[in-house]
């Protein structure tokens, strides 16, 4: 299943050294559950073909269950600055990566 070792895995992600952490609710209601998912896909294909992710000051995408606002979504946040995207639809995410 998942990496035993949480430190090991931690040391791979580069965990502690990423310049961001971007958070897709994919388990709320302010979207269809299919484009939450194919946000999240999209971005983090985007990343890896950009050379931003598994890398000491890239940037990693996580979807998680719900950021409370349920409405205009699918709903991103970046991590650490605090800056909240609403309708990140694939085609936005890619607008907002640029």
């Amino acid at each position: 299943m998942g990496e035993k070792d949480p430190d090991r895995k931690a040391k791979k992600l580069q965990l502690g050294k990423l310049r961001a952490h971007v958070l897709v609710c994919t388990g709320g209601k302010c979207a269809s559950k299919p484009d939450q998912k194919r946000a999240v896909a999209r971005l983090r294909k985007r990343l890896k073909a950009r050379g931003l992710t598994g890398r000491e000051g890239g940037v990693m995408c996580t979807g998680v269950d719900c950021l409370q606002v349920c409405a205009g979504g699918p709903i991103a946040v970046v991590w650490p600055d605090g800056v909240w995207y609403r309708d990140a639809t694939p085609e936005n995410l890619d607008r907002i990566l640029e």
